[in-house]
């Protein structure tokens, strides 16, 4: 049996690095939580970015001539803002994130060779905030995978 969690998270980044911004700015995406300085939080400024996060894995054993995998991945759009913010700016970054990742009712997520995507879906989508210093928005996207080993 094999571990699909690094093919999940490379394919996620490789579908949404480079390709969301805003205001003309690209959106960072880190595939494990970003460090504070490269963020680039300033004070009195907002800041926002991707992260790939938690992959769950679980063997289903639905087919006895290969392995398969129930597996969960969640991507997570991060804003930060001083003061009062606006919501427009974390729906417009989910928006681009959710048309990247997926273009067509019933598509799949490209996990390389050792790897077919067999259902793929949004599970979830969830919103927590953080006050302190900057008031933080994290809306978490949770995709649910079906896998079978090739």
């Amino acid at each position: 049996m094999k571990d699909p969690t690094q093919s999940i998270v490379d394919a996620f980044y490789t579908l949404l690095n480079g390709n969301v911004t805003y205001n003309s700015k690209t959106v960072k995406v880190f595939k494990r939580p970003a460090k504070s300085t490269e963020i680039g939080i300033q004070k009195g400024k907002m800041y926002f970015y991707i992260e790939i996060g938690e992959v769950t894995d679980t063997e289903t054993g639905s087919n006895a001539d290969t392995f398969c995998h129930d597996a969960t991945a969640e991507v997570q759009v991060i804003v930060g803002f001083p003061g009062i913010g606006d919501k427009s700016v974390l729906n417009n970054i989910v928006n681009q994130v959710l048309q990247l990742i997926q273009t067509t009712k019933g598509g799949k997520l490209s996990l390389g060779d050792d790897f077919t995507n067999i259902i793929f879906y949004l599970e979830n989508a969830f919103e927590t905030r953080e006050d302190g210093l900057h008031k933080v928005i994290i809306k978490t996207l949770r995709y649910r995978l079906e896998i079978d080993e090739v």
